[in-house]
């Protein structure tokens, strides 16, 4: 979330480049304004002498949860609330992968303060948490209202990469709400508008793997095919375990719509295990859900209930 021309935004911010002009090139921010600062900037804004050798923050990484911690604690001590506001973002996002719906649900009230606090134009950072919440409880009509306000919020305010997160949560509500066509048509341009802007992060927005789901749901199998091939791709070349433990779970889908079972199930197991490695039990237990259904469908009634319980 970033802070509108004219208010005072907090100490630290991200630094004019080099030339003078703003960050990756542009003209310099007018006299008395800070340059707006990307919240989705790794680097720590706390410690300005060593904020460019700080690691970036992976998603999958053991170091995020201490280091956006450090960089809330000292934002908010520092009052800048900004950076306070790009750090519980994370920590949201962290916190939701966890499958801790008490720290989701604290961060998204933070935000929502933090956001009508400081009049941000971003007040989908907000929304687009507080819809992360309502899906870890369950509230598909409730995600469903918050991710179209946070869509709403970013199309305002012309800001692609919040539009892009709060549309693959929408998707996903639609999903959960087991309507196919909906989560397609609002999943599939996600992926070409996030290569378009230079997001190549699968956490960010991870529509491949919701829009090939709905694919399959849909009966499309060859398309659903095809969006694997691009996350199997794309997960390879970041080293990112959840993007391989989704497009396992994908496999499994597409494989067990075509009739090769045991396959299918070979590749859900592997996801399942893929997910334990990075700490996922959300998607881990969407997966097992899913093998489940599979497995059922195959006459396998037995095989992971003690597990799904």
């Amino acid at each position: 979330a970033r802070a509108p021309a004219g208010r005072r935004a907090g100490p630290g911010g991200r630094r004019p480049s080099p030339g003078g002009g703003a960050p990756g090139g542009g003209a310099p921010a007018p006299p008395g304004r800070r340059e707006p600062r990307d919240p989705r900037d790794p680097r720590d804004p706390c410690d300005p002498p060593a904020r460019d050798r700080l690691p970036p923050v992976r998603p999958e990484g053991p170091a995020a949860g201490p280091l956006l911690e450090r960089i809330d604690a000292r934002a908010a001590a520092t009052g800048a609330e900004d950076e306070r506001t790009g750090a519980l973002l994370h920590r949201g996002e962290l916190a939701y992968r966890a499958c801790d719906t008490d720290k989701l649900t604290l961060y998204a009230a933070e935000l929502r303060r933090l956001s009508w606090e400081l009049d941000l134009v971003q007040v989908g950072t907000a929304r687009y948490v507080d819809a992360l919440a309502a899906v870890l409880r369950g509230e598909a009509d409730a995600a469903r209202a918050l991710a179209r306000e946070g869509i709403e919020t970013a199309a305002n305010a012309q800001d692609e990469i919040f539009r892009a997160q709060a549309s693959w949560v929408l998707g996903f509500a639609e999903l959960l709400a087991d309507d196919a066509e909906a989560a397609h048509s609002v999943l599939a341009p996600l992926p070409d508008t996030l290569d378009r802007i230079g997001i190549l992060e699968l956490a960010l927005a991870p529509a491949l793997a919701l829009d090939a789901e709905a694919l399959v749901l849909l009966g499309r199998i060859n398309e659903a095919e095809e969006l694997t091939k691009r996350l199997e791709h794309r997960a390879r070349s970041l080293g990112r375990q959840a993007g391989r433990a989704a497009a396992a779970r994908s496999r499994m889908l597409i494989l067990a719509a075509r009739g090769d079972i045991d396959t299918g199930i070979d590749h859900g197991t592997r996801a399942i295990e893929l997910h334990e490695s990075v700490g996922e039990p959300f998607e881990r237990a969407r997966t097992l859900l899913l093998l489940g259904t599979v497995q059922r469908r195959a006459g396998r009634k037995r095989a992971h209930r003690p597990e799904c319980r």
